[in-house]
């Protein structure tokens, strides 16, 4: 396994780590109507820019901007359901 593969690896441990808090941010930060913009990749983008800056800082030091909203274009039917619930 290569370097990038062990990060990688890493980044999706601690993003599953900090799930339900990222889950919690978006359902009190973002408006459910909001929630369908998702579905589009730059309004996704730019919705996720708060959300991250919103996340406790060990957790930004470890997982980089790019990275978490990578990790949120990978996994955006859960962040959808998240804010439905």
């Amino acid at each position: 396994m290569d370097i990038k593969s062990v990060l990688d690896v890493q980044v999706e441990k601690a993003v599953e780590e900090h799930l339900p808090k990222i889950k919690e941010i978006i359902q009190e930060k973002i408006a459910p109507e909001a929630l369908t913009a998702v579905q589009n990749d730059e309004m996704m983008e730019i919705l996720l820019t708060p959300v991250y800056k919103l996340l406790p800082l060990p957790v930004r030091l470890v997982i980089k901007k790019d990275m978490f909203i990578k990790f949120c274009f990978d996994n955006r039917d859960r962040f959808i359901q998240a804010g439905h619930k």
